[in-house]
């Protein structure tokens, strides 16, 4: 038994179809759902959208956002997504991950209030989206 799955981001509908199981980049953790969920709204980080299908996990890059989950339907409301380059390599990400972490050290060492810094703050979501990509990267190899 399946349930259907939308995810919308503002330039286009990312993914429309059908499946058993899905995990999402929830705030508090990944969340698992299956057919028959019980009604739920959540709140989505950068991470990790995951289907499953008979050939393993599907993932998608999902830049934050909101889920729904009401009568086997789920709609993710993203505000972007991406699929991974095929021709991406596992020293590609890594290094990305290794700069990404290293720009947002710098940028906290030159902040006076980590909290509200815009620099801060865009390196963070720098590291995010790309411990995403390394995270998606095992999914597809």
């Amino acid at each position: 038994m399946s349930f259907t799955v939308r995810v919308l981001t503002p330039e286009k509908i990312e993914l429309e179809t059908t499946c058993d199981e899905i995990i999402l980049p929830a705030v508090n953790g990944n969340l698992s759902i299956l057919t028959g969920h019980a009604r739920l709204v959540s709140v989505l980080k950068t991470g990790v959208f995951r289907q499953k299908t008979e050939k393993g996990w599907a993932p998608i890059i999902l830049l934050g956002g909101f889920a729904e989950v009401h009568n086997d339907l789920l709609i993710v409301l993203a505000l972007g997504a991406e699929r991974l380059s095929p021709d991406l390599t596992l020293e590609d990400v890594k290094k990305a991950v290794d700069e990404a972490s290293n720009n947002l050290t710098a940028a906290k060492d030159k902040s006076t209030d980590l909290k509200i810094d815009p620099d801060v703050i865009e390196a963070a979501s720098a590291l995010s989206l790309a411990e995403a990509r390394l995270e998606a990267f095992k999914y597809i190899n």
